[in-house]
């Protein structure tokens, strides 16, 4: 079990790595309408689906980390 101290200074860490994903997932957005190859924008997708899926595990870690309080 995670004190309370070091559930804290994850959920920090938790929150930081979210903000820095969420301007990932906006440059990948950018991305996908400035390109017009259809390789490319198939990358971009990617991008975006994996950013967005990262986001979704964090998420949920980070909840599981404020139902232990």
């Amino acid at each position: 079990m995670l004190s309370a101290l070091k559930k804290q200074r994850r959920a920090a860490e938790i929150e930081e790595e979210l903000r820095k994903i969420s301007a990932l997932i906006e440059a990948a957005e950018r991305d996908f309408n400035e390109v017009s190859d259809s390789d490319l924008i198939e990358a971009a997708i990617y991008d975006r689906s994996a950013l967005l899926a990262r986001y979704s595990y964090l998420l949920r870690l980070l909840r599981r980390l404020g139902e232990g309080d």
